[in-house]
């Protein structure tokens, strides 16, 4: 019993990893990431603490973490420069969350659990009628209304729409950038 709620729990992490295009793993490693043209911000996952931030091989200073516009804060999830970036970011950091995740994060998970570890139920009854007994089955499959319940939590912690994008004022066309 112990090993397939181990298993459950593996599962049921991976689906919040999914749903927030998120690695909730912790460890101290560097990681590598391209900067977006012409934005100051690199998004990065979660972290609690850095070590150090080169772009383009040169370690520089001028930065602050942020949990997309918030500094403070026990973790992060972005590297916030002063002036626009380009190139390559490599950022040696403590990654995941400190000690333990965030009590909604953790209840998330948790919940996770109970729609992974559901038996699934095909049935193709919308509408079911007998004399004065109505019956009626939703649309929605387990997935859906966990995500729909769940939505507040999942939109704080998703980095799913923190996409590349390059706008029209690149870098060497009148843009400062630390290159």
């Amino acid at each position: 019993m112990a090993a397939s709620l181990t298993l459950q729990e593996k599962q049921a992490r991976m689906m919040v990893e999914e749903l927030l295009c998120l690695d909730l793993a912790s460890e101290v490693a560097e990681r590598t990431f391209d900067a977006r043209e012409g934005y100051r911000t690199v998004f990065t996952g979660i972290f609690s603490d850095v070590s150090s931030v080169t772009v383009d091989g040169v370690a520089v200073t001028d930065y602050y973490p942020a949990f997309f516009d918030k500094r403070n804060g026990k973790f992060y999830n972005s590297i916030v420069f002063k002036e626009e970036v380009c190139g390559e970011v490599i950022v040696d950091a403590d990654w995941g969350f400190d000690d333990c995740l965030p009590a909604d994060l953790q209840a998330l998970v948790d919940k996770a659990v109970l729609v992974v570890s559901k038996t699934v139920s095909l049935t193709d009854v919308k509408r079911k009628r007998t004399e004065d007994f109505d019956i009626t089955y939703g649309d929605l499959s387990e997935d859906e209304v966990f995500v729909k319940q769940n939505s507040l939590v999942i939109s704080k912690y998703s980095m799913c729409d923190t996409g590349y994008i390059v706008n029209g004022a690149t870098c060497g066309h009148g843009v400062r950038c630390i290159c």
